[in-house]
């Protein structure tokens, strides 16, 4: 394959985006899931459905992980058929982001 190939290829950027992804969530599993469940829960718990990653984090600390544990896996709190993004951001509260925007994703296709 010639090297522009490699360069601009978005098909093949796609593939290794999901591949690692794939790979992120594997290696952190149990971590992810107690995010996630601590999205789903704050989601559930608003008129609007909404969560953002912030709510994902609440539940990890609260549950006695770090938040490093999640690692690169955070890119996939969201991922998959029960969340849209609303098009929205809001400012995170946690010291770390510094105040940087995070997604607002809606809780969809979900047994209430």
């Amino acid at each position: 394959m010639p090297p522009h190939q490699l360069t601009f290829n978005l098909g093949l950027g796609l593939e290794r985006k999901a591949a690692g992804m794939d790979d992120a969530a594997d290696a952190r599993r149990p971590a992810l899931e107690v995010a996630r469940q601590a999205a789903i829960a704050a989601a559930r718990s608003r008129p609007d459905k909404t969560a953002t990653a912030d709510d994902a984090y609440r539940g990890l600390l609260a549950a006695g992980y770090l938040a490093s544990d999640l690692g690169p896996a955070a890119g996939c709190l969201f991922r998959g058929k029960n969340w849209t993004y609303t098009g929205r951001r809001k400012r995170s509260a946690r010291v770390s982001n510094h105040g940087r925007a995070v997604r607002i994703w809606q809780l969809v296709n979900f047994p209430f």
